[in-house]
């Protein structure tokens, strides 16, 4: 969005967006093991590394490019940034057993094949959740856990419907 005059507009056009290179949303996991998270998000889902920072303190930030587009953020949760949150969140909790799966978020990504998609992800050891499936608000669908318990939703729209025919209220 663009602020005008007090007031935030719409970014209308792809064009913006694509003089900025940057995407409009751009989700951060925290991994364990970011390294291995890395290898194992391109090898099971078909992301591919576009950028790579190795710390010093040993972590790694990368941001990965999904299969038919879109970026996610993959890193470390690093002592150094704990400690940065502590001094900046009086209320920083660390929780004591991470749990597992994460039931606080769920990464959907749309791709051409979803059908491919699974198949593959099963082959190559993903915890598949749903097979694929037809939805109701047009989207065909699987769910998955990559290996540390991040939710992932692959997604194929397969035909138009409007949000009233699946039980949704439009807010305008």
């Amino acid at each position: 969005m663009t602020e005008q005059s007090g007031k935030w507009l719409p970014i209308s056009s792809t064009k913006e967006r694509a003089v900025n290179d940057r995407a409009v949303i751009t989700p951060h996991l925290g991994y364990e093991d970011p390294s291995a998270s890395i290898d194992w998000l391109c090898r099971v889902f078909g992301f591919r590394q576009r950028l790579r920072m190795d710390r010093d303190d040993g972590n790694v930030t990368a941001q990965l490019e999904g299969p038919d587009g879109g970026v996610v953020m993959v890193s470390g949760i690093s002592d150094d940034f704990k400690n940065w949150m502590r001094e900046r969140a009086p209320e920083f909790r660390e929780p004591t057993d991470r749990g597992w799966p994460y039931l606080s978020h769920t990464i959907s990504v749309i791709v051409q094949d979803v059908d491919a998609h699974h198949h593959r992800a099963a082959e190559q050891g993903a915890t598949i959740l749903t097979v694929p499936r037809d939805q109701p608000w047009g989207l065909r669908s699987y769910a998955a856990l990559d290996l540390e318990g991040h939710q992932w939703e692959f997604n194929h729209p397969v035909r138009e419907v409007t949000p009233e025919s699946w039980g949704a209220i439009r807010e305008e």
